[in-house]
């Protein structure tokens, strides 16, 4: 196995260099895994010494002490080969043991004819190098820490349907230093990081940049899920998410470190990084894990991206290896648990770990996350938002149980709670609509988008919205113009798009576009994908009771990936248009 970096296979023989494993300095492993990279360079070194003259091992030594393979070497129909796998740091080394051309390689007999060069890479370097054909660092397989980096709208284009198969897997956990688990009464009582974050006076999340971390968007996917249904938790998971800390490295080792010079930072990491760092700091861990509840786990997913048959043929051989049973014990002593989940003898509650918890966990659901980070975005980025409000004739429909309220009464007093939720320095402007409001179009302005603080004339942005929806009515027998509002809507936010904003519609309706000389649903669709460019608007639908057309609103929430919420009972609306407004998933059904 070579990890040099510029090496090229000749015929017959392996690539210059590829007596050294790495290219510069190996990286700085923790502990054990550490000693074995360092015994695999010596192994490798020697063996490349005996190649010079001629003769070389390459692939897998057989129990002869390599003859076997040098004789195959001679008699490859494609002459040698490098096979290249870009692989996640903390997965690396362990590749490097289990395929090294030495006596116990995972490969045995079965790949004579190929050398296996592993580079660490991070996954955010690798996915941006996919979509590049000039790319000169592309590896014929990929093992990310995630499957995150295959499926849902941050995946490049290339690998979203491309079938894997997960090698390993590492639970999230997350880790704190002992004192403030001892502070938190561990280990008398369960230690529950993430309830304690938003309650505990200076505890913070750290939270790397979502676009190059899968710990970071899985972190905060288990974060929204546990605290909105405690007592207060919507406020509490704004909260948390506000505090956390957004200046932390990605990787998993560098962000335990950094619990170092932060004595209140809760971090994500896979099971592995906290194991590797127990056994290297000392015989008493000095952070502590927690296991979320239902947590996902890091799947570590074998992509295949080489495209010559040749290659892909290499590529299958080194797959079916890594699903063996040699590579599952490789891997569980390195401190990874095999793909089936199952810990073994290496993971031990002395270094920090839990074997027993996580069991099940799997990677986590790519929808989920992205709603996840579209809420953390939403209410860290900052807001630039239009309200558009149906104030057609159905909108006066009295909902059961609510002493004579109508829907438009509902609907109003959730928007006006709705401001409640962002700070002065966000910007909301507010829309009607039915139909003809207008000569020239179906909806009216009632006031512009700005901020909710004070505004260039003096008054005040959330007093303003507030006035507007408070004379809010409806229209008697007014008609719905749906799809002309959401079009004009749209391009009106994308027209004054603040990158630094997450820049959105949000919709209320509870009924079906009626207006026959307005745009059909299929030219909307076509109009809102054609002008998205790079300025995204999603459209945030609320559809309110049985009546509203809740297919169309959801392809146009999907077109724009935005989110349609069924509000099927209205009385419900307040809760329905919190979570929409920070872009979370309502479950069960509203």
């Amino acid at each position: 196995m070579t990890h040099d970096r510029g090496a090229s296979g000749t015929p017959g023989r392996p690539p210059a260099g590829a007596h050294r494993i790495w290219a510069g300095n190996p990286p700085a492993w923790p502990g054990a895994v550490r000693r074995r990279a360092r015994i695999a360079v010596i192994l490798v070194g020697t063996l490349g010494a005996v190649g010079v003259g001629g003769a070389w091992v390459s692939g897998a030594v057989g129990g002869d002490g390599g003859r076997s393979g040098v004789a195959a070497a001679s008699s490859c129909r494609n002459g040698h080969r490098v096979l290249t796998v870009a692989a996640a740091p903390e997965i690396a080394p362990a590749l490097v043991a289990a395929t090294d051309a030495t006596p116990g390689s995972i490969l045995g007999d079965r790949a004579r004819c190929f050398t296996v060069r592993v580079l660490p890479r991070a996954a955010a370097d690798v996915a941006a190098t996919l979509g590049s054909a000039a790319s000169s660092d592309r590896a014929d397989l990929w093992v990310p820490d995630s499957s995150l980096w295959l499926r849902g709208a941050a995946a490049p284009p290339t690998v979203k349907r491309t079938p894997y198969v997960s090698i390993a897997r590492s639970p999230l956990v997350f880790a704190v230093p002992r004192p403030v688990a001892e502070r938190l009464h561990w280990p008398r009582r369960p230690l529950n990081l993430v309830t304690a974050i938003g309650a505990e006076p200076g505890l913070r999340l750290g939270v790397p940049d979502v676009g190059r971390s899968a710990a970071a968007r899985a972190a905060l996917l288990v974060v929204q899920r546990a605290l909105p249904p405690l007592p207060g938790g919507r406020e509490r998971l704004a909260t948390t998410l506000r505090a956390a800390e957004r200046s932390v490295p990605e990787s998993p080792f560098a962000l335990l470190d950094a619990m170092d010079g932060d004595p209140n930072l809760v971090v994500p990491v896979p099971e592995q990084a906290a194991w590797a760092r127990a056994r290297r700091v000392s015989a008493t861990p000095d952070a502590v894990v927690s296991y979320p509840k239902h947590g996902p786990a890091f799947d570590y997913p074998l992509v295949l991206l080489a495209r010559s048959a040749t290659v892909r043929a290499d590529a299958r051989t080194l797959q079916v290896a890594l699903r063996g049973s040699a590579w599952a014990a490789r891997a569980q002593a390195a401190g990874f648990r095999a793909a089936d989940g199952s810990a073994g003898p290496a993971l031990r509650a002395r270094d920090g770990v839990d074997p027993t918890l996580a069991r099940d966990a799997v990677g986590p659901d790519p929808v989920a996350v992205q709603q996840a980070v579209r809420a953390f975005a939403t209410i860290t980025m900052g807001t630039r938002l239009l309200a558009v409000l149906d104030v057609s004739g159905s909108m006066s429909t009295i909902v059961p149980g609510t002493g004579e309220r109508s829907r438009m009464n509902l609907a109003v007093g959730a928007a006006t709670s709705g401001l409640g939720l962002y700070t002065d320095d966000a910007r909301v402007g507010l829309w009607i609509f039915s139909r003809r409001l207008t000569p020239g179009s179906d909806h009216r302005e009632l006031v512009p988008i700005g901020p909710l603080g004070p505004r260039p004339d003096g008054v005040n942005g959330r007093e303003k919205v507030a006035a507007a929806l408070d004379g809010v009515s409806y229209v008697p027998h007014g008609d719905t113009g749906l799809y002309d509002t959401v079009l004009d809507a749209v391009r009106a936010v994308r027209a004054g798009w603040d990158p630094k904003r997450v820049n959105s519609v949000v919709l209320l309706t509870d009924g079906r576009n009626d207006d026959a000389n307005s745009l059909t649903l299929d030219q909307l669709l076509s109009r809102l994908k054609a002008e998205a460019g790079r300025r995204p608007v999603p459209v945030i639908a609320l559809a309110l009771g049985p009546d509203s057309d809740i297919g169309s609103l959801r392809r146009i929430s999907d077109v724009t990936e935005g989110t349609t919420y069924e509000v099927r009972d209205v009385r419900r609306i307040r809760e329905v248009l919190t979570n929409a407004l920070a872009q979370r998933p309502c479950r069960p059904h509203c």
